[in-house]
């Protein structure tokens, strides 16, 4: 049986392939930079990501969800926080490398549940918990499948950004929740 992963230690390479990023410039990044930076040997570095572009595509789309998603008193409020913090992280990313990584995925199933497992899953469980909330507080029907809604929210995002080449404004982000709303709100 595996060791399970350890998320400081994931954290503590994430971290240092931002700050390399940023102190050194993208180009500076490098599996051995990282390694030196975080104080993670290479081979565990491997055994987390297979190739540098799974590290950053992971760095790079983390940001949306770093932290959770705060309580700001109700669903609307923190759905179009959620959704602003997506398209943020889309906007500021790598298109390149976002591309290349969605390529893979497209091509292969198995680096596609990899990364949902490891990368969406996690986020998709914090983004649940702004739906819970709400289901709490009586401002949605429960009979509504909150995952597929937010799974929903984040391929409208996903579209926006990446495909019709859109950044949404926060009017925009209003609209977008307001519509999806409308569809499970209680009366």
């Amino acid at each position: 049986m595996a060791r399970p992963r350890d998320p400081e230690l994931d954290q503590r390479v994430l971290d240092a392939l931002r700050t390399i990023s940023e102190r050194d410039g993208p180009s500076a990044v490098s599996i051995t930079a990282v390694a030196e930076e975080s104080g993670v040997s290479r081979s565990a570095i491997y055994r987390r990501w297979p190739n540098l572009a799974a590290l950053r595509f992971e760095a790079q789309t983390q940001r949306s969800s770093e932290g959770g998603y705060p309580d700001l008193g109700s669903l609307r409020d923190e759905l179009v926080d959620m959704v602003e913090r997506l398209i943020a992280s889309m906007v500021d990313g790598d298109r390149n490398l976002t591309a290349e990584q969605l390529g893979q995925m497209i091509r292969e199933p198995a680096f596609s549940a990899s990364v949902f497992e490891s990368r969406w899953a996690p986020d998709l469980d914090a983004m649940y918990e702004v739906w819970a909330r709400g289901l709490a507080r009586g401002e949605a029907r429960p009979d509504i499948d909150g995952r597929a809604l937010m799974e929903d929210l984040v391929a409208s995002c996903i579209f926006q950004v990446m495909l019709a080449h859109r950044t949404p404004d926060h009017d925009r982000c209003v609209e977008l929740v307001d519509r999806v709303l409308g569809g499970v709100a209680r009366d």
